[in-house]
């Protein structure tokens, strides 16, 4: 879709989205320009309500949702986004790092949704349009008592008739992550285990994407 007008919203202090509408008479690959304002009317509500979120599930993608975890111990990262229309919307992970919580990143997903270390997180599945996962085992810095994940979301129009689009990766190397600031690499496999609390929080950022985060403490 093309020639779109930008609006942009808040919802709250730290979350925004920004809303495409189709200016008067523009073309489009839709027939009817009603259509394009439901599918825009969609997207707003899909990228304003809670829909799009991200869950740590025990083991396995069937597995429960945890609070709580070991280092070491195999978890399934799980990205979803809910929409009322079928067969209308993609979402693409990408732009992943893990934080310190002290300014200091490791890059694990790149800005083309590609991972960089096998042993932190491998590339994505993609088993619907709306839902991304990929099994992995938890870790933390070795000389730092929290962890954070932060990842983003982008949300598209699906072409008609169409697979959404996906990345296009090669395998991972192991320890390929991008460090920035002074922290050590993150530690796949401490000497002792120790329990973490699981905690998520979502936000929404500009051009159709969602900022998904989560912390281990």
């Amino acid at each position: 879709m093309s020639n779109f007008q930008k609006n942009s919203l808040s919802r709250g202090r730290t979350e925004y989205l920004q809303i495409f509408a189709l200016e008067s008479g523009a073309k489009s690959r839709f027939s009817l320009n009603r259509s394009c304002n439901i599918i825009s009317k969609n997207l707003k509500t899909l990228l304003m309500n809670s829909a799009t979120n991200l869950q740590i599930l025990d083991g396995g993608p069937s597995g429960q949702p945890i609070q709580f975890a070991t280092i070491g111990q195999q978890v399934y990262h799980k990205w979803t986004c809910d929409s009322e229309t079928v067969d209308t919307f993609c979402a693409v992970v990408h732009s992943c790092f893990v934080d310190d919580g002290n300014g200091d990143k490791v890059e694990i997903l790149n800005s083309d949704g590609c991972a960089l270390d096998k042993y932190l997180l491998n590339n994505l599945e993609y088993p619907t349009d709306l839902m991304a996962g990929q099994e992995a085992h938890v870790y933390k810095y070795a000389d730092r008592s929290q962890l954070f994940y932060q990842c983003q979301i982008s949300i598209t129009i699906k072409e008609p008739n169409s697979e959404c689009a996906r990345p296009q990766c090669s395998e991972p190397q192991g320890f390929g992550a991008v460090r920035s600031g002074n922290a050590p690499a993150p530690a796949a496999a401490p000497a002792s285990p120790a329990q973490l609390r699981l905690l998520r929080k979502r936000e929404i950022d500009y051009a159709n994407t969602l900022d998904v985060r989560t912390d281990i403490s």
